[in-house]
């Protein structure tokens, strides 16, 4: 085998290749004339169309390639922003090519890593030995729907992305400054989408976040529950409309507002069958609202 230098960068960036490639070049060459046909009988129905998937590519190739003494190599790993695939096309001369490949992932989770890392390793076997395994429409899908397709993935991956750190600083402002607890907040944080940490939050869901961290008063379910309970427990508080009605006027809650409140967190039908505990609670809420 002739002795190569570990690698040349031909962009300083993407594709590598060993100092000369004459000889893999001239194999897959010959290789590409003897590919077995690639079938596109596995369907996409985010773009209605056909495609073949990576077993389909390795079945039609690899014996071409084994013939003419080539291999491609893949090795995949996460990066910042989701799956990296290095691909490496070898020959047995020593003379390779190697490029790398990066797809978000649509969730950050094993699922959706998985899933980019399968994307990635069919898009890049595909690309470096320059087969189609795509149905090729004259670029009518590229035109319109292909970009509204493309921007509403890119939409849903921007949502589902964490909040960076000012945003982070500004929910824990927030919930300082209404004076919320720890346990309100981790409360909050399990209701919102079983959250442990606020580092976690996506930036779907940061909107209801900051919201719920402005404003005084405003307890999860969980947390209301537990405040009621030690409200009730710590003294006897009577129930005072005269100063329910009088808050939530001067707030721009009306009656309705109150009845619907107690209904959704308590099921009462009736603020008179309300709890001592649960009727503070309401009236802190109808303080903390905006007129």
């Amino acid at each position: 085998m002739e002795e190569t230098s570990p690698e040349v960068t031909t962009n300083g960036i993407g594709l590598r290749h060993s100092p000369t490639i004459g000889k893999l070049t001239e194999a897959l060459a010959k290789a590409e004339q003897e590919f077995g046909e690639v079938v596109k009988d596995t369907k996409n129905p985010f773009y209605k169309s056909n495609y073949a998937d990576l077993s389909t590519l390795i079945k039609a190739t690899r014996p071409a390639l084994s013939k003419h003494g080539l291999a491609v190599i893949q090795s995949p790993r996460i990066g910042e922003k989701g799956a990296v695939v290095t691909t490496l096309l070898s020959h047995l001369s020593g003379e390779w090519i190697a490029d790398d490949l990066a797809l978000p992932a649509t969730k950050p989770d094993a699922q959706g890593i998985g899933s980019a890392i399968t994307y990635a390793r069919r898009y890049a076997y595909q690309s470096i030995l320059n087969i189609a395994g795509e149905e090729d429409d004259d670029g009518n899908a590229a035109v319109g729907k292909a970009n509204s397709n493309l921007a509403e993935l890119q939409d849903r991956m921007d949502g589902q992305a964490r909040i960076n750190q000012f945003q982070v600083k500004a929910f824990w402002e927030a919930c300082e400054k209404t004076g919320k607890t720890k346990d309100q907040i981790k409360f909050y944080l399990t209701e919102l989408n079983n959250y442990v940490q606020v580092e976690e939050i996506q930036k779907q869901h940061f909107n209801d976040a900051i919201k719920w961290a402005n404003q005084k008063g405003v307890y999860s379910e969980s947390a209301l529950k537990a405040s009621v309970e030690k409200i009730s427990k710590a003294k006897k508080v009577e129930h005072n409309f005269p100063k329910l009605y009088a808050t939530a006027h001067a707030h721009g809650v009306s009656e309705a507002d109150l009845h619907t409140f107690a209904k959704e967190h308590w099921d009462k039908d009736s603020l008179k069958d309300l709890t001592p505990g649960e009727f503070t609670l309401l009236t802190e809420w109808a303080e903390s609202q905006s007129a």
